[in-house]
């Protein structure tokens, strides 16, 4: 008796091919990606999306949902777990957060890189990837860094965790930006000069290109002068920059004003960190915004984009 062979591909699927199989556009699968925690792709070599037989089964069935009249906000509150007929996982608690975070230190403490990424994979696999940023990258910086100033934490120890934190964070910022469409608008993302600390700004950034903006990241202790030639040769939309001390600040605020007065003036100029005033006066009132440090960079970004003239929040409006 002949085996019956399915018509579908063999997975792993690419964007083109997963849209063919369920009738869902791309940009709703982005979206859907952005917003919920229904589909699960790995990243090609690339830094495309690869989605499996699971994620095509967890569409298929959001189909069935969606044609019976549910919502997507209804169907994500069900579950991929229940979707594909599975046992939910265990919730993701406060404890398990914080023994995520612990762990992180005391593989820091030890010079452990391959635990820091192993609690990374669990925590960004469990979690949306925004929210374990949030909740576990960047209490587990804070963290550390109270320990430095206690002398409890050696440089080397923090910088070794803080080198991991920004390499996967920009990994994300990439492949999350690399989505968006060639004409979404750019924000481009620097450090104020002398700068050194990029995972805040890092942080923004991947909230920013989740919600639609095209983010080109120059990192840490960024020149003005530099900064200006990008501008120039990029237009964005916004550059927003990122600066911790207060100190950095004041030394750099003249060559600051120079710059926001050479920019074009249909750049915004977003002033963001600790080291930044808390509200902009006199000079730079008409010139620049600040953006609160406190906060989930998930609100800073809906925020920005706001004030950017988003009313949504969101870049890229989906039809759903």
């Amino acid at each position: 008796m002949p085996v019956e062979r399915s018509a579908d591909p063999p997975a792993p699927y690419k964007m083109a091919t997963i849209a063919r199989l369920t009738s869902f556009s791309p940009q709703r699968l982005r979206a859907w990606e952005r917003r919920y925690n229904l589909l699960r792709p790995k990243r090609g070599p690339g830094g495309h999306r690869l989605y499996g037989t699971e994620d095509l089964r967890v569409l298929r069935e959001v189909r069935k949902l969606l044609d019976g009249g549910r919502s997507i906000g209804e169907i994500n509150d069900i579950g991929r777990d229940a979707l594909l007929g599975k046992r939910p996982r265990l919730p993701v608690t406060p404890s398990l957060v914080d023994r995520w975070i612990r762990g992180i230190v005391n593989a820091a403490l030890g010079m452990d890189d391959r635990t820091i990424h192993r609690i990374l994979d669990d925590a960004l696999s469990s979690l949306p990837s925004e929210l374990a940023i949030d909740r576990v990258v960047g209490a587990a910086q804070q963290r550390l860094g109270r320990l430095w100033t206690r002398g409890g934490c050696t440089i080397a120890s923090e910088h070794m965790a803080s080198g991991i934190f920004v390499f996967r964070v920009r990994t994300l910022v990439e492949a999350a930006a690399s989505e968006n469409p060639a004409d979404a608008p750019r924000i481009l993302c620097a450090c104020f000069p002398g700068e050194r600390h990029e995972l805040g700004l890092l942080n923004i950034g991947y909230s920013l290109a989740l919600r639609g903006s095209r983010i080109t990241m120059l990192g840490a202790d960024v020149p003005l002068s530099d900064l200006e030639k990008a501008c120039a040769v990029l237009a964005p939309r916004a550059t927003l920059i990122s600066v911790s001390s207060r100190t950095l600040f004041e030394a750099s605020k003249a060559e600051l004003l120079e710059f926001r007065e050479r920019l074009d003036a249909r750049t915004a100029v977003v002033l963001g960190g600790k080291g930044a005033p808390s509200c902009v006066a006199g000079s730079l009132g008409t010139a620049m915004m600040v953006i609160p440090s406190t906060g989930p960079p998930s609100e800073t970004a809906q925020s920005l984009l706001m004030a950017l003239g988003f009313p949504d929040g969101v870049v890229t409006a989906i039809d759903e």
